[in-house]
Parts: structure tokens; sequence; C-alpha cells
């Protein structure tokens, strides 16, 4: 529930009950009139509660919003949620937001005040189409500057971003680039807007870009790594062709030894015998050599073939 606690020509009014609430001060405008009221927030009361309230406690209509210093509030929202301040203006009014896809949309801000000067300086306000005023207290726009009246001057913002700015009989005047203004001026961009000692400029409004929208996908597993390759075993070279039996070699020695055993004696032939005994040791371990040569050839492919074949039963599995 909402408490109001009224404050106007001396007649205090309660509406509601609240447990435990807490109390801030607001303008609540009505017409031409403002009326200083204390809205105690409890944690249970929407803003739907908040305007029937202040409607008088009746029910209100679909199209009724809360705007609080000129934006509209959602009424579904929470009392808390609503952006209530000391200070801030409350009105009623009925909101007529373009529809998008069947939804209601509040308008997007076209311009942005930033304060360039003052002890505001830095802060911004984004203004969406519409007639926005600007002061010390109980304004659309709040600044803090003692040169700024309550209700100071007032913006008037159309649709493609133009603005325009009106004095509303502020005690220390309104300039826009050093002139004072009198009547409604438009301020064209990069214009310095002197509200008292406060300076403030209009500038397009910047809309921030869409998010991108956060993934958070477990890593895929590495694919598995291709199998080795498997290479077939070679057939073992072909053994060398064996040397043959040197005839001649073995001839020649032993007639020159019989020659020799005849002129000289039988002593000499002894020189016969043992050139051809050494042909035979050679030729028959040349064919010793090459049978043992042909059997390691055999069996080194025997034990590559076995592999082979494991490797493959191995990637067929």
């Amino acid at each position: 529930m909402v408490l109001l606690a009224m404050a106007w020509d001396d007649v205090s009014v309660l509406i509601g009950e609240a447990t435990g609430p807490m109390r801030v001060p607001v303008v609540f405008a009505v017409g031409d009139a403002e009326l200083e009221l204390d809205v105690a927030l409890s944690p249970s009361a929407t803003v739907a509660e908040l305007v029937e309230a202040l409607a008088g406690g009746g029910p209100v209509g679909g199209s009724t919003r809360l705007l609080v210093d000129g934006r509209p509030v959602d009424l579904d929202a929470a009392v808390a949620e609503a952006g209530l301040r000391p200070g801030c203006r409350l009105t009623l009014g009925v909101w007529e937001a373009p529809l998008r896809n069947g939804v209601e949309a509040l308008p997007k801000p076209v311009v942005e005040l930033r304060v360039v000067g003052g002890l505001d300086a830095g802060g911004s306000f984004p203004l969406g189409p519409g007639r926005w005023v600007v002061g010390r207290f109980g304004a659309d726009v709040v600044l803090d500057g003692a040169t700024v009246s309550a209700r100071h001057a007032e913006v008037v913002v159309d649709g493609l971003g133009g603005v325009r700015v009106r004095d509303l009989g502020s005690l220390n005047g309104t300039r826009v680039d050093g002139m004072f203004v009198t009547g409604e001026v438009a301020v064209a961009a990069g214009s310095v807007v002197s509200l008292g000692a406060v300076q403030v400029e209009f500038r397009p409004a910047v809309v921030a870009a869409p998010r991108p929208r956060s993934m958070n996908r477990p890593p895929r597993p590495a694919p598995p790594a291709p199998p080795a390759p498997i290479a077939v075993p070679e057939e073992p070279a072909p053994p060398a062709a064996r040397s043959r039996l040197a005839w001649m070699a073995m001839l020649a020695p032993m007639a020159m030894a019989a020659f020799m055993a005849v002129v000289w004696g039988p002593r000499m032939a002894l020189f016969g015998v043992v050139t051809p005994v050494m042909v035979l040791g050679s030729w028959a371990e040349d064919r010793r050599r090459s049978a043992r040569d042909s059997q390691r050839s055999v069996a080194a492919l025997a034990v590559e073939l076995e592999r082979f074949a494991a490797a493959l039963n191995a990637a067929r599995e």
C-alpha cells in the first residue's frame, strides 16, 4: 500500500497505510497547482497503487501514466523502482505511446542535455519529443545551482531533434551563446545555453548498440588423430651373383709347377699345388657367405610381414 501525507493550504490528508515505510518528499503537479507530498514507500507497493492514491483512491484508466520528472513509469513496476527521489515532480496524464508489434513502446530520446559548466558538470539528461521544464526544484530536469530558479526555462524538443528554449521568468535569465532569451529561441547544435551560472549543451542522443549475445558453449573435443601410415614391407634385394670357379687360375700354376719340377727338381712342384688350393678356398667362402646373406634376408622379411599384419588388424579395430 501507499501512504500519502499531503500538505496544501495547511490541510493534511492521509491516504492508505504502510508498514515501516520510507518517506520521500515530492511535488505533485495538478494543472497549474503544485502540491508538496510525502510519499511513504512500502516494499509491496506498486506504481498503479500510487497512481490510484494520487487520483483520489478511485480506479484509473488503462492509458493513465505516472510521469516522474517527465519520464513515464510502468504501472506494474514497484514504487521503489520508479526512481522517486526527494524533490522530483510527479504528474498524471494520458500517455499515447506508439505501438510496436502490439506492445506499447516508450518514445526514444532524440537529444541529450549535457551540463558543461556548474556543479552538475558532466551530467546528462536524455530528452524525448515534448516540453521539458528545467529548474532547481520540482522541474522535469533538476539542476543543482544557486543561480538556477525553481522553474527556470522550458525546453521544447521536436521529433527530429530540434531544440527551442523559452525563459520562464527566472531571476538570472536564460542566455543562448551569451544573448538573453526573449520568447522562444531555437538552439543550434553546439550552442551553449546558460541558465544562471550553469551552462548546458544539446547534443544528439547516442543510441547504444545492442550488446552481442554471449554464448557459453562447452569446448568441442578435438577430432581424433589420423592413423599413422603403415609401410608395406619391401621384398629383399636379390643376392649378388656368385663367382665362378677360375679354372685357368688353377691350371696355369700347375703346368708351371710341372715344368719347374722337370727342370729344377720335384720340390718345385709344391709351388703349383699352393695356388689351386687358395683358389678353391676363396670360391667356397664366397658361396657360403652368399647363402648366409640370403637366409638372413628371408628371415627379416618374415618378421616385417608379421608386423605388417598386426598393424593392419589394429587399424581395423
